[in-house]
């Protein structure tokens, strides 16, 4: 058995006597249903991060362990510094 639903919903709920948040909480209130999300919250990112399997996921975030342990302090340094704004010298005339 799936773990995810897909639900659709008519484009005139009004025209079935309902609204979003009706079916939002009419889903959300039943037994078993450990979360629901709005598609039109998440990015794809976080939408494909949702339906990966566990095994995805774990070697995923061991490639970002791994190359968090590579990067040199300077670096980070020089990444932070180029986000702060510098300021101006005066010309020299």
């Amino acid at each position: 058995m799936s773990r995810f639903w897909l639900v659709e919903l008519e484009p005139d709920l009004a025209a079935h006597y309902t609204t979003r948040t009706g079916v939002w909480c009419g889903v959300k209130g039943v037994n078993g249903v450990k979360s629901l999300t709005d598609l039109r919250a998440i990015t794809l990112d976080t939408l494909a991060t949702l339906l990966m399997s566990d095994e995805e996921f774990a070697a995923g975030m061991e490639m970002l362990r791994h190359r968090r342990e590579h990067t040199s302090p300077d670096h980070v340094i020089r990444a932070y510094w180029k986000r702060v704004r510098q300021p101006r010298l005066p010309e020299v005339k």
